[in-house]
């Protein structure tokens, strides 16, 4: 009887670990979504090489500067991280051309945790955007939200009668 117990407890503690569901998101990282397009809204690819530079400051001494997209060539879309402060620059450098365009978002990051063992994510509200332009025309913002769930943030609108 004592055998039959034990085994009954170890076959009920194997059972209740075994039920365990795994609720954390497929994607905990969340990235601001830009489309290209011309200036109707249609979609519209960037054959040229394109070099996008995440620039972060943490002071006006102190700022980073990171590679995020290297020579990419017939660019639509750009799915780029936000920093976690209130501040984040892309430069947009069209490598064949020669020329930069200028990215400038500001946002509010909000921490979020859906579970203590999925760890916790980084959401964002994009609050303004500012362009400082070569080629491009401007930049707008469809959906300010910016989480883990990938769908457009801002559309960058580029001219027909521009090189692109």
């Amino acid at each position: 009887m004592k055998k039959y117990l034990t085994y009954l407890l170890w076959l009920a503690c194997l059972f209740f670990s075994a039920c365990e569901e795994d609720n954390c998101p497929p994607n905990a990282l969340s990235y601001a979504t830009f489309s290209f397009v011309n200036e109707k809204g249609e979609k519209v690819a960037y054959k040229d090489s394109l070099t996008v530079v995440g620039c972060t400051e943490f002071s006006a001494l102190n700022t980073s500067r990171d590679t995020i997209i290297n020579r990419q060539t017939n660019t639509s879309i750009l799915s780029l991280p936000l920093s976690y402060g209130k501040q984040t620059i892309f430069l947009l450098h069209y490598m064949n051309i020669g020329k930069t365009d200028t990215l400038i978002i500001r946002h509010n990051s909000n921490p979020a945790i859906t579970n203590i063992e999925c760890g916790s994510m980084m959401f964002h509200r994009i609050t303004q955007v500012e362009t400082r332009a070569s080629i491009l025309d401007s930049l707008v913002i469809i959906n300010p939200v910016v989480d883990n769930y990938e769908k457009e943030n801002c559309k960058i609108y580029f001219t027909a009668n521009r090189d692109n």
